[in-house]
């Protein structure tokens, strides 16, 4: 072999495995969660299904945190003078939205997927 060529190899679990005598994920979105079925890498489901709640996790972080500070502030505003319908409209949208955001790695569809494609192709927030 020249020099100038390089083996490929990828670590399943600690096992190394040539690139070139197996079928590899054309996506490496799953890498974590890759396993090795006889000359083939797969992607194990359910922890690729965990992945994708926890990136749902970190996602809904920024919005959950701007609706509590949007829910703070009109509790402030009410301290000061009586909340009319429109403040009151904002407050149960908001709550809604919070509800809706915490429900996000419930989502139906992130189970329903049984290929790594479905579940990266997947938009939930």
């Amino acid at each position: 072999m020249p020099k100038s060529q390089h083996k490929t190899y990828y670590n399943i679990n600690g096992t190394l495995v040539d690139a070139d005598m197996t079928d590899v994920p054309t996506s490496r979105k799953f890498r974590d969660n890759w396993v090795l079925d006889g000359p083939v890498i797969d992607v194990d489901m359910d922890k690729a299904k965990d992945q994708v709640r926890d990136e749902l996790r970190e996602a809904r972080k920024k919005p959950m945190e701007d609706n509590d500070l949007q829910l703070m502030l009109l509790m402030r505003k009410k301290e000061f003078m009586e909340p009319d319908a429109k403040d009151k409209e904002i407050a149960a949208e908001i709550l809604v939205d919070q509800q809706r955001l915490r429900d996000v790695t419930k989502d139906p569809q992130i189970e329903a997927c049984t290929t790594p494609e479905e579940l990266e192709a997947l938009k939930i927030l």
